[in-house]
């Protein structure tokens, strides 16, 4: 590669945040469309093979978590029967809700398999007018040999509560409720489960004359008789305490001991399962984080990935109300995870938008989180049509937001912008542009303002006076300050004054005293790990003592290579690569994580177990030290007893360990010690970093409004002044 086909400038990241609010029981309001065919999950939920081409399930019921029926009697239960739940809002209403119910390990499907669903629609409590019940006697008159879909039920009642006692009611449409069935008891090719079938129901509850509000929720539960040859029947419900009946006879809404004040409360809309961005990383083709490479030059062919610029998320899904729920969903939760490149130009903003990549990814239960990642650019044709916007740049934002998951409380969401750019600190020199704004008139200049601060240093460590820079302190200066008309006004600030649309490039070059926190470079093994998983090989993993509660950041770089024989495996940063092929394969990070092993082929992962669980690191990520925990293990995951043929000269980790900081929830993603996740924070949060703001002032006014900022966070530092 020639030294002029390249630069590398600074990488400017956006991430999309939501704000986690905290409900026990929801009916999500869904995203796509139902087609009312029998089909909830398809398959055993453990898993299993599809069912017909022509039962396909409802994309509608992705991301929607499977409630548990419990038997009444007590006795235990041999059947998987799973309750779902979600809805369609229209305005302030839901016009759509939609059940469905799944059931294995049945022997015989038949009209004997029977459920009773109540509806507390005001959420009342009591059970009063405008609330209803359904009985629906599920199955065939003649148990099914075959596979199928789009089966009739074989009797629905509809009751309301009219004058204190539950009253059977003629429906007043026939499309107020919808009902179809499924069923699997063939156990014929191109899936081996059998025993199971199925329920999917929509009710219109504005052709029922009934409103259910967003706002207000309601309550709903459940009474499930599952009828087996020759045995007879068992009696199951959702919530667990509905009922003490267990008789099948008691299946009518009048019989039995249902009240309302024993259904399942449901918050309905932005409450329940949510997906995530916790964090991200973008590396150049260097491998180094937080930097991008540009091409000053045509692009020769096809680039392979290791040279092109790389870029990760962590996705995840989750209860806010319970991070250690892993539930599993009906359908998986699909959706893009969309990467875009904003070239920036400060006091203008966004020069171009570049689309980097859009994966999908799934996620077939909650706690899960997913690594999508993408690269760019691929070739010129990619490439060429931002070459301007991106050589006239000396920052690029990364902007991931989420599209398309069927299950998701806030998509998009607000945008915050984190400026970051890792860098060791010797005494180097940086650039970056301003631009004033355009006007429709020509005026007289406009003036602006410049901010500069050190964070996370103590103020005896910080030299008072830019222009003269001195050894052992942290010094920064503006270079071409004179040339460009920037004159220091005190107190940490600059003035400027532009034209409109005009630009000048401001030459910044910084120093760094000594280090005021401990940092340790530490060399991972290219094998390092395999000694913790069975069967064994390569190394054990790097051993780091840590303290319960420390603010940790670790920052890596370096190159592997994962079997040099196999031409399916590649030479690798820390950040790794996703690899399908490999999803049954046992790898160090357990499947017990809250990452998925296959998608962080070669990455780094730490632990505080020794790996019985494990969490990614990646290039970069700054994470709080879980209570008790005395050591943190640093590793490559790899698969089992694969680790021996690893080689390379490794990843060269820096750790910096600093006391516990007090941060805004923004600036964090919840932890949950059940899968070894621990509390994560923004990268480089407890770093030394020199932030300068760019502020627009307005004469007349005196109003002062943020027009961009850049920041650089250091890691190591070698003073030669």
């Amino acid at each position: 590669m020639k030294a002029n086909w390249f630069s590398r400038v600074g990488l400017v990241l956006l991430m999309v945040v939501w704000a986690l609010p905290c409900q026990s029981d929801c009916i999500p309001t869904i995203n796509s469309t139902f087609n009312i065919n029998g089909i909830v999950v398809g398959s055993a939920i453990g898993g299993g093979g599809a069912p017909p081409g022509t039962c396909l399930p409802d994309p509608g019921w992705g991301g929607v978590v499977a409630l548990p029926f419990v038997p009444v009697s007590g006795i235990p239960d041999t059947h998987v029967s799973r309750l779902f739940v979600c809805g369609r809002a229209a305005g302030a209403n839901l016009d759509r809700i939609y059940l469905g119910l799944h059931v294995e390990n049945d022997d015989g499907f038949d009209f004997n398999d029977i459920v009773t669903f109540f509806f507390d629609v005001n959420n009342s409590g009591t059970f009063d007018t405008p609330d209803f019940a359904l009985k629906i006697e599920i199955g065939p008159a003649t148990p099914p040999t075959d596979e199928n879909c789009n089966g009739s039920f074989n009797n629905l009642t509809y009751y309301k509560f009219v004058g204190g006692v539950w009253t059977q009611q003629a429906l007043p449409t026939p499309t107020a409720i919808i009902a179809k069935t499924s069923w699997d008891y063939n156990g014929a090719a191109p899936d081996p489960e059998s025993r199971l079938w199925e329920l999917e129901v929509e009710i219109r509850p504005v052709d029922l004359a009934t409103t259910v509000a967003v706002a207000t929720g309601l309550k709903l539960g459940a009474k499930l008789a599952i009828s087996e040859p020759g045995i007879g029947a068992m009696v199951l419900a959702y919530p667990m305490g509905l009922t003490a009946d267990s008789s099948p006879a008691a299946m009518d809404p009048a019989s039995g001991d249902v009240a309302a004040v024993r259904l399942a409360t449901f918050d309905i809309g932005t409450c329940g399962p949510d997906v995530v961005i916790d964090s991200f990383t973008a590396v150049d083709t260097l491998g180094a984080p937080g930097k991008f490479t540009t091409f000053a030059s045509a692009i020769p062919g096809n680039l392979p990935e290791s040279q092109r610029n790389r870029f990760t998320a962590h996705v995840r899904f989750f209860n806010p109300a319970n991070l250690a729920d892993t539930s599993p969903v009906a359908v998986p939760n699909n959706g893009q995870v969309r990467f875009r490149g904003l070239p920036w130009s400060m006091g203008v903003g966004f020069t171009a938008d570049i689309p980097l990549g859009e994966p999908t990814i799934s996620f077939t239960h909650l706690g899960q989180i997913v690594v999508p990642a993408a690269s760019w650019p691929e070739n010129e044709t990619q490439y060429s049509p931002f070459r301007a916007a991106l050589a006239g740049a000396d920052h690029i934002c990364l902007k991931i937001n989420l599209n398309g998951f069927n299950v998701n409380q806030n998509e998009p969401s607000d945008l915050v912008q984190q400026n970051l750019t890792f860098t060791r600190l010797s005494t180097i020199k940086e650039s970056f542009l301003i631009k004033a704004a355009r006007q429709e008139t020509p005026g007289e200049k406009l003036d602006y303002l410049l901010r500069v601060r050190w964070q996370n240093l103590p103020t005896e460590m910080i030299n008072p006076y830019p222009d003269r820079p001195k050894t052992n302190l942290w010094n920064f200066r503006f270079l071409n300050a004179r040339q460009i008309g920037l004159k220091p006004i005190g107190n940490g600030y600059y003035r400027i004054q532009l034209r409109p649309s005009e630009e000048k490039k401001v030459e910044v070059v910084l120093s760094g005293g000594p280090m005021p926190i401990d940092t340790r470079e530490i060399k991972i093994s290219p094998q390092a790990g395999g000694l913790a998983v069975k069967p064994p090989s390569g190394r054990a993993p790097v051993r780091i003592k840590v303290r319960p509660g420390s603010m940790v950041t670790v920052i890596a770089e370096g190159l592997i290579t994962l079997d040099q024989k196999d031409p399916r495996f590649r030479t690798v940063t820390p950040e790794g690569y996703v690899d399908r092929e490999l999803w049954k394969h046992r790898f160090l990070m357990s499947t017990n994580s809250a990452y998925v092993p296959f998608q962080n082929v070669g990455a780094l992962i730490g632990s505080f177990d020794e790996f019985k669980t494990s969490f990614r690191i990646g290039g970069s990520a700054s994470f709080i030290v879980p209570k008790r925990a005395c050591y943190l293990w640093l590793a490559v995951n790899d698969q089992a007893g694969q680790f021996t043929d690893n080689t390379g000269k490794g990843f060269l980790a820096t750790v910096i360990m600093t006391p516990p900081m007090f941060l805004p929830t923004r600036l964090t993603a919840a932890g949950n010690p059940a899968n070894g996740l621990p509390v994560q924070a923004q990268a480089g949060i407890n770093l030394p970093r020199l932030d300068i703001d760019l502020i627009n002032t307005d004469c007349e006014t005196g109003t002062l409004r943020p027009a961009g900022y850049v920041s650089y966070a250091v890691y190591g530092s070698h003073p030669n002044y």
